[in-house]
């Protein structure tokens, strides 16, 4: 059985591309958390762009501090 070598260069260029990627998605829902806060956009449309439930996501909100009046 052949093994294949661990290439060190590689796996690290890996774990920052899946850190970018992770990076991006949590700017953009915390970006949609302001647009709903700030009432430039409304929880109907914020929920739709992050493909959640308005419920999902005033509850994610109200986790990360933001607030409903």
């Amino acid at each position: 059985m052949l093994m294949s070598e661990y290439d060190y260069n590689l796996d690290i260029e890996t774990q920052r591309e899946e850190a970018e990627e992770i990076g991006v998605a949590v700017g953009k829902r915390i970006m949609i958390y302001q647009l709903v806060n700030e009432g430039e956009i409304s929880l109907s449309k914020g929920a739709d762009k992050l493909n959640i439930s308005e419920d999902e996501l005033k509850k994610e909100m109200v986790e990360k501090g933001y607030t409903f009046s």
